[in-house]
């Protein structure tokens, strides 16, 4: 049996990055998402799971009829992406 590697490559940043870590402003961060730069996650994992879960929030927020999660589609048998 053989072993195929998935050893992804570096994302070259293309601007200035901007890095987040716990106790920088979360919404600062999102409208930055929003344009379209990157972000980049320091220090712990866990900030990384920070940031997700408010992006999550925030897309509840914004967008309250979506359903973003592919499990929940799955689950309710909705097979095409809308």
């Amino acid at each position: 049996m053989d072993i195929k590697i998935n050893k992804p490559k570096p994302i070259e940043p293309i601007n200035d990055i901007t890095a987040f870590k716990r106790g920088d402003n979360i919404q600062e961060v999102i409208k930055i998402l929003e344009l379209g730069e990157q972000v980049l996650v320091t220090a712990f994992f866990n900030n990384g799971l920070l940031l997700l879960q408010e992006l999550k929030l925030y897309l509840k927020k914004k967008f309250p009829k979506k359903n973003f999660s592919r499990t929940a589609k799955i689950q309710t048998g909705i097979s095409k992406v809308i």
